[in-house]
């Protein structure tokens, strides 16, 4: 598998992967974000892979209310000779607003739960 992809950048904004793969290598006749795209399906492969039950939670009840995940499609880094797409996670408070805290997005990432959160799993 010549795809890869991983956490690749953490700031205040959220949690943004990166799924990429050689410019060489990359056959795919769609755009990068298609479906069917090779690199669709190594974001998906990192999700069931690698990604810890902290990303992959509904979202989290802290002492500030509830937040839950969201998601967009962005562009990474456009390192040349790459061919690249990225997907940024991050946590909306009930009235739709961005959660902006670098510290909880690196705990996070890391599979852990920020203390007096407790997590909302997405299954009952």
């Amino acid at each position: 598998m010549n795809e890869r992809a991983e956490i690749f950048l953490l700031d205040e904004e959220g949690i943004l992967i990166r799924a990429y793969m050689e410019e060489s290598l990359y056959f795919h006749d769609g755009e990068p974000d298609d479906e069917e795209s090779p690199l669709m399906d190594a974001l998906g492969n990192f999700y069931v892979e690698h990604a810890p039950a902290t990303i992959l939670c509904e979202g989290f009840e802290t002492p500030g209310g509830m937040l839950l995940w969201e998601s967009e499609m962005v562009s990474p880094s456009g390192e040349e000779g790459f061919v690249e797409i990225g997907e940024r996670l991050f946590l909306v408070d009930d009235k739709g607003e961005r959660f902006m805290d670098e510290n909880a997005y690196e705990y996070l990432s890391r599979g852990e739960i920020p203390l007096g959160w407790v997590l909302k799993p997405r299954y009952k």
